[in-house]
């Protein structure tokens, strides 16, 4: 049994959003794959082969250097080597997405999300990662409408279909959950999409009322009502799954960018009434800054972040930590959540500045450098610095500047007197 009473975040700082050529206004793609990356790990020797063969190479490229990186922070000697420490690598949103756009949004095969997960559960479910979890950011994959209606009950006869409905295409975008030492890895699908996302509205799974998806303008009448009462029906579960156990006494909240801005773990929470307050909530994330009001934690438990947004926002206050850790430290007059957040130090009271600063004590700060870095080039970021009340100057800055990659290794924290209490009566228990 696995009783965890501390948790270590292992931030993944690596930047998955969109850039801008130097001396240039457009938006570039993505950072390179790059060259594959050499593992440890021999548990992937009877795999490459078919994975070289059936993956791209950019696909191909990024799972290896994800594995590589992870076996790189694990190596780290500001690692806990406590079991009933649960060490949390995280990676952010958008990691596994191609380097260029073609007519999917950025995205991979189905198939190829699948051969990718199953390469991550299978290396970290080596028994030294048993106390480790493992959140690889996201991965998009698209699927034809006729792959996507295969999959609803009761859906009227798809041949009746034309042939172009059924091969218009959707995208997911999904996180990739992997328990150390167990070979079961979570996909956990984001639910909400947002402009930002850099995904074409037409490949939303999603019907907008508008004609605007892909589902809207071929799906009609009795398809639509079949489709649409699934795509409810999924949101719903995926939305009961954004909540996980972990160990023997953890349950987490997992929520992807915008669904942590909506908040679909606190109603999962508030729905399925059979929880206490989460240990912890978990954010991959793109551009999303921790949200107070879709907290479900209490004192003394966290919130862990992941972002890979290089670009910040013009209604940004500074300053911008890709990751970080927050705890709640108070509470308003309707119960909404104080958290020790600092979007904004000069504003911030001494008494959250303190708590975030102690929360966020790195213990290993480890550049990362060719082949484990990605090649970001002359590619630049767009940041925002204030120069007055209410005003905003954006500065373009070189994207190694703006988001460094590195894996940062924070201190770990405690989580709390119950949860302290549980793994010292089964230490007690087991003789330990």
């Amino acid at each position: 049994m696995t009783f965890y009473n501390r948790m270590q975040l292992v931030a993944y700082q690596v930047p998955t959003d969109k850039f801008y050529r130097k001396n240039e206004q457009s938006p570039e793609v993505r950072l390179p794959a790059g060259p594959a990356c050499a593992i440890k790990s021999k548990l992937l020797d009877g795999m490459l082969d078919s994975m070289k063969a059936q993956l791209s190479a950019d696909a191909f490229s990024r799972v290896m250097r994800m594995i590589a990186v992870a076996e790189r922070a694990s190596e780290s000697l500001a690692i806990d080597p406590v079991p009933n420490t649960l060490k949390l690598f995280m990676a952010p949103e958008f990691y596994f997405r191609p380097e260029q756009e073609g007519g999917e949004s950025w995205s991979y095969k189905p198939e190829e999300q699948a051969l990718i997960m199953k390469a991550l559960a299978l290396v970290f479910s080596d028994p030294k990662y048993a106390s480790w979890l493992f959140v690889f950011g996201t991965i998009t994959s698209h699927e034809t409408i006729g792959d996507f209606v295969k999959r609803v009950p009761n859906f009227p006869d798809p041949s009746r279909l034309p042939k172009m409905a059924l091969k218009a295409l959707l995208v997911w975008n999904t996180a990739i959950i992997v328990e150390g030492g167990v070979n079961k890895p979570i996909a956990l699908k984001k639910l909400h999409y947002s402009g930002a996302d850099d995904i074409s509205r037409k490949f939303w799974p999603e019907f907008t009322n508008d004609n605007y998806t892909n589902l809207d303008v071929r799906l009609k009448n009795e398809y639509r009502v079949t489709a649409q009462d699934y795509l409810v029906m999924s949101k719903k579960n995926g939305q009961a799954e954004s909540i996980i156990p972990v160990g023997d006494n953890l349950t987490l909240g997992v929520e992807i960018c915008m669904d942590h801005a909506i908040g679909v773990v606190a109603q999962a929470f508030e729905e399925q009434q059979k929880y206490g307050r989460l240990d912890a909530q978990l954010v991959t994330s793109c551009g999303m800054r921790v949200a107070e009001r879709s907290l479900v934690i209490g004192e003394k438990q966290f919130v862990f972040k992941m972002d890979g947004a290089s670009t910040t926002a013009a209604d940004w206050n500074p300053p911008w930590n890709a990751s970080e850790i927050q705890t709640v430290i108070g509470w308003t007059n309707d119960q909404t959540p104080i958290a020790s957040s600092i979007n904004n130090l000069e504003q911030e009271s001494d008494r959250k500045k303190a708590a975030w600063k102690q929360l966020n004590a790195i213990d290993e700060a480890i550049e990362l450098k060719a082949p484990l870095k990605l090649d970001t080039g002359t590619l630049q970021a767009c940041h925002y610095s204030s120069s007055g009340p209410d005003q905003q100057v954006a500065q373009m800055v070189p994207v190694d500047e703006a988001c460094p990659q590195k894996l940062l290794v924070y201190h770990p924290v405690n989580l709390g007197s119950a949860v302290a209490q549980l793994v010292t009566d089964a230490n007690a228990v087991s003789g330990n």
